[in-house]
């Protein structure tokens, strides 16, 4: 397998449809032990089955069509969150085909989120490894954040700043690593991590608004109610589905 031909080849990246405690459904999960999971953790735009659509990624010339149909018909279960049944399929493929960059890394996805975390690490470390491409180190870091394994999720991070990665995953990385220093009771290296993320913008993308969800709920954590409330009501104004937002934004 060639990595320059697998990075040039690349279109659009398989992404996670949620780091699960910031939903579109607006679900906020709880971890094992009662813990409410940080809102931080980062989501992406709707999906569709076409961003999944593995002909547009990088493909190897020799894998089988029968192949990619299967990937496909596991990203089309993906997108429709029929996750175990696009992991029946996937495991098939990677069976047949261990190097299948594709089929790897929407494995490892899907098992993030049934919160089979040490399976979605074995998935996306090998599809990391394999590709040399980092789109999936945030899910990788917050896989070893939910397993209470932050020495791991500073080692990542600090790899993401020293390699100057794109805005998009230091963005989203940084919104697990904020986490990690909340779940670690350090909410004020979680507020200095995410104080500078600026909240003017006018048209914020979904990244930016839950940076803007992050910052208030942290401000909430230290006791600065009203700047939170304000920073909730503005995430609320462009996106009212965003996890619990609609709620807190109400609350004086």
């Amino acid at each position: 397998m060639q990595n320059s031909d697998h990075s040039q080849q690349k279109s659009k990246s398989l992404k996670p449809k949620s780091l699960k405690s910031i939903s579109r459904s607006g679900n906020v999960k709880t971890k094992p032990g009662g813990k409410n999971p940080s809102s931080e953790k980062f989501n992406t735009e709707k999906l569709n089955a076409e961003k999944f659509n593995t002909k547009a990624k990088y493909l190897l010339s020799a894998i089988d069509p029968k192949l990619k149909e299967l990937v496909n018909q596991a990203a089309q279960c993906y997108v429709k969150d029929r996750y175990q049944e696009a992991v029946s399929i996937l495991k098939k493929t990677v069976k047949m085909r261990p190097d299948y960059a594709d089929a790897r890394e929407l494995l490892g996805l899907c098992y993030y989120r049934l919160d089979e975390y040490q399976s979605a690490l074995g998935e996306l470390e090998y599809f990391t490894n394999l590709t040399k491409d980092y789109e999936q180190l945030p899910v990788i870091a917050d896989c070893y954040r939910a397993s209470g394994n932050y020495k791991k999720v500073f080692s990542i991070w600090n790899m993401i700043k020293a390699k100057k990665l794109p805005r998009s995953i230091f963005g989203e990385a940084r919104l697990v690593v904020a986490g990690a220093y909340k779940d670690l009771g350090e909410v004020n290296k979680a507020y200095d991590l995410m104080r500078s993320c600026g909240t003017d913008t006018k048209q914020p993308s979904f990244l930016k608004l839950r940076e803007w969800y992050l910052l208030a709920d942290i401000l909430e954590e230290m006791g600065d109610f009203p700047n939170a409330r304000r920073l909730f009501k503005k995430v609320a104004e462009f996106d009212p589905e965003l996890a619990d937002v609609a709620q807190r934004a109400l609350i004086d």
